[in-house]
Parts: structure tokens; C-alpha cells; sequence
């Protein structure tokens, strides 16, 4: 790194077994936060940043914000899934003690899991991390996926504001993009290529009266079995 000129300065802990195997759907977000796993995990590539960054340089982890809402407790429990996040922030309280490096977990919402919306982000943070002490607001932010919060038919400017408002520190960004496509119904031949075996692509789906409806994978979009408030929408957000 020092040889090319390039700094280290963020990790994407949220898969923590292999992103390219035959099918990860929702493996991508095992552990949950509920379970120690996830936590030992963390901290191990947290020390593994640490030794890579630089002095003054704030470093960052991605995780996803809990769990798969559909796996229901006690994975998704989210006390659990609390209990899990604080104890990381501690955990890299003491790394910073030890290294002076402060390294930030940066929660990322997505269609799906324990936090999907801007205000459910704003909530969490508010009511149950950054309450909670000095390591979860020095310790805790939120990773901003401009395609996540897309999919949910959220604006960045006004998202960000949100999050602004209530104090939610964005400790990342990433800029990726979803597929917008309108009058689903009359267009199949344009969907059918993306559902495939490897990866979840989230349909959220918006009505003529701005009312949403909410599939977790495309293939179930796509079925003949599929609510009739996504088969009959104006317009489809995929992730």
C-alpha cells in the first residue's frame, strides 16, 4: 500500500463468508447481530484496519443493521441485535485505547433487513445506540447506500437531512444504482434477465396512489402468484 500510495481506511464486514458462492441471498447476513459470531468477527477485522491505517485517518466497517426481517426471532430479535451493536462499540472503544485508531461501525440499511428506511434508521439511533454512551455515538453511524434507499423510493437530499436532524452520524457512502422500471406489466422481457440464483434483488413496488409493496427477491416479483399490488403497479424499484 505504501509502496503504490494508497491509504486503507475502510473494510465491508457485512459478508462475512464468500459474497461469490452459488447462491448467498439471505446468508449474506449470517451472523446476525444477535449472534456473538457477528460481534467476534467484527472486532477481528476492526484490528485487522488498525494495523493498516494511518495516524490521523478515521477508519470504517460496513455491517448490515441486524438481521433478515423474515428469519423472526430470536435471530432478529432486536434487543438481541441492541445488545450485539453496543457491545462492538465497546469493543472498539478499547482498540481505539490501544491503538489510537478510532474505527466507526457503520450500519447499512437495506430492503429486507432490521432497518430499511431513513426514518427507521433515524429511530434506531436515536431511541436505542446513541443514548446509550460515548462509545456508541463515537463508535456507531450509519452506511448510506444511495441504491438501498433508492429501492425505497427515498430521495438522497431529503434522507440525508433526516439523518442530519436526528443526529445519525454517516460514517460512509456508497454510490451504487438501482433499476427503475415503469408500467412492470407491459414490460417482461426487461425483467426476466435479472432474476437469477446468486443474489437477493428486492422489488419494492409504487401504486398510482403512491402506496408501496414490498417483495424480497425478483423471482417472487415476477411469479403469476405475486400480490396484485405488485403485479399491478406503476412502477418497480430493484435493488
Amino acid at each position: 500500500l505504501a509502496a503504490l500510495g494508497l491509504r486503507a481506511y475502510t473494510v465491508n464486514a457485512f459478508p462475512l463468508a464468500d459474497f461469490h458462492g452459488a447462491r448467498v441471498k439471505e446468508a449474506v447476513f449470517r451472523p446476525a447481530w444477535s449472534e456473538p459470531a457477528r460481534q467476534a468477527a467484527t472486532l477481528d477485522a476492526a484490528e485487522a484496519l488498525a494495523a493498516l491505517l494511518p495516524e490521523d485517518e478515521v477508519g470504517t466497517l460496513s455491517t448490515h443493521s441486524g438481521a433478515w426481517r423474515a428469519w423472526g426471532p430470536p435471530l432478529a430479535d432486536t434487543d438481541a441485535i441492541v445488545r450485539g451493536l453496543l457491545a462492538t462499540a465497546d469493543g472498539l472503544a478499547g482498540l481505539r485505547a490501544r491503538t489510537g485508531r478510532r474505527i466507526v461501525l457503520a450500519l447499512e440499511p437495506e430492503p429486507g433487513s432490521t432497518l430499511e428506511t431513513t426514518a427507521e434508521a433515524c429511530e434506531f439511533f436515536a431511541r436505542r445506540l446513541l443514548p446509550a454512551g460515548d462509545a456508541a455515538r463515537t463508535h456507531l453511524g450509519l452506511c448510506f447506500d444511495a441504491c438501498h434507499q433508492a429501492v425505497e423510493f427515498e430521495e438522497p437530499q431529503a434522507s440525508l437531512r433526516a439523518l442530519r436532524r436526528a443526529g445519525v452520524p454517516v460514517a460512509k457512502v456508497q454510490l451504487s444504482a438501482a433499476l427503475v422500471l415503469r408500467d412492470p406489466a407491459r414490460h417482461a422481457a426487461l425483467r426476466a434477465p435479472w432474476a437469477e440464483d446468486r443474489w437477493f434483488h428486492q422489488v419494492v413496488a409504487r401504486a398510482a396512489d403512491g402506496s408501496l409493496a414490498r417483495l424480497s427477491d425478483l423471482p417472487e416479483a415476477l411469479s403469476p402468484a405475486a400480490p396484485a399490488a405488485v403485479r399491478d403497479a406503476s412502477e418497480w424499484r430493484v435493488h
